[in-house]
């Protein structure tokens, strides 16, 4: 046979146009013995073989057609390369499959071989008389974990020493942060980082009239020596005119201190303390203000306010405003304190002869008590501490 042979296949299965009438439905066992009508168990029954003068009964055509059209269905699902699922029922039907026998899996691409005959297991269950069809075949996730791949951008690690006979070629890189193609432990020894975290041995000369911005990290900051030089690097900036030098103090993280001593011909030395709490000190100009520290002043509902910081942290708040009242009136503070302030200072706003007084002073305000009828412009000047 050659492939170029016809290979007779069923486009559509025999009496596939056949009217209902002329092709039969054949069932598995003749329905009613005796009538003449073809099964799958008997095909054309005895009594077909026998003459009609006899009392036999004669083949029918709507049997032959059902007949061929049962098989050619069948055999139009194996041209079509179709390798059916197991079925449960047919392997009970025929007493189990053969060993060798090829089943589709329940995914597109799974296939099972039966390992033994009269095989009525399950493919998959545990036990089960079947394996995979590629079963010890190469995967693509096997010769990933095997194999370089040529083609392949991403990053691959190779396990164990590599050993390489003859010429190899490295390329030369042109991501310096891929520095396993010069050597690692060279390029650290002989050049520093750009990005930095570089560890300088001697004494570093750097040649040019460029501003450098220098970035210091204090490692270890609990290790003091007592002294006011742990650790004492010093850098060189711009030409040699000003030289800076940075060191720690102190004796315990809580209370250590970071200074940046500079030293010129021009201006003496001048020593810049940065402290652990946040804190700013020059030499020459004493403690520095943060914006946040300074005073402030603004308006308010019905007045205006004055806040002034203190010593130890926190400010002093004043306020002043205006408020209508009547007896027993709650007055709340524009600005809430941090704690309960100093009784207010009443007075009225009019020239109204009413006597006036504060009661349940908190840190959101005050109740008055106008001894008096009706409603009164009243002027409040309170002061108290807030801590921001």
């Amino acid at each position: 046979m050659k492939s170029t042979d016809d290979r007779k296949l069923f486009g559509t299965p025999i009496g596939a146009s056949a009217a209902s009438g002329n092709i039969a439905a054949i069932p598995q066992i003749q329905a009613t013995a005796g009538d003449g009508t073809a099964s799958v168990a008997l095909g054309f029954p005895p009594e077909t073989f026998i003459a009609r003068a006899a009392g036999g009964e004669p083949p029918r055509g709507q049997d032959m057609n059902g007949l061929l059209n049962l098989l050619s269905s069948a055999v139009q699902v194996l041209q079509a390369g179709y390798l059916g699922a197991f079925d449960a029922s047919f392997a009970q039907g025929i007493g189990g499959y053969p060993a060798g026998a090829i089943v589709a899996g329940s995914a597109p691409g799974a296939f099972w071989v039966s390992t033994a005959d009269a095989n009525v297991a399950t493919p998959g269950a545990e036990g089960a008389a079947w394996q995979s069809l590629f079963s010890g075949y190469a995967t693509q996730a096997w010769a990933n974990g095997q194999f370089l791949r040529l083609a392949s951008t991403a990053t691959q690690a190779v396990t164990g020493p590599v050993t390489f006979s003859g010429i190899t070629t490295v390329p030369t890189p042109t991501d310096y942060t891929q520095r396993q193609a010069i050597g690692a432990a060279d390029a650290d020894a002989r050049y520093a980082r750009l990005t930095g975290d570089n560890t300088l041995k001697g004494v570093q000369t750097v040649v040019s009239s460029t501003r450098y911005a220098v970035a210091f990290a204090a490692l270890n900051p609990t290790a003091f020596d007592g002294t006011n030089n742990n650790p004492s690097p010093s850098v060189e900036l711009g030409a040699g005119s000003l030289s800076a030098r940075l060191y720690t103090q102190g004796i315990t993280e809580a209370t250590s201190q970071l200074a940046l001593v500079f030293n010129g011909s021009s201006i003496g030395q001048t020593v810049i303390t940065f402290g652990v709490d946040g804190s700013l000190n020059t030499s020459g100009k004493g403690a520095v203000a943060f914006t946040s520290q300074l005073p402030t002043a603004g308006a308010i509902s019905g007045g205006y306010y004055k806040k002034i910081p203190i010593s130890g942290g926190g400010f002093l708040l004043t306020q002043m405003f205006l408020v209508t009242v009547s007896n027993t009136s709650r007055v709340s503070f524009p600005l809430a304190y941090s704690t309960a302030p100093a009784s207010p200072q009443l007075s009225l706003a009019s020239n109204n002869d009413v006597d006036l007084a504060s009661s349940s002073v908190d840190a959101a305000g005050f109740t008055v008590t106008v001894v008096s009828s009706g409603s009164f412009l009243i002027s409040v000047y309170v002061e108290g501490i807030v801590q921001a």
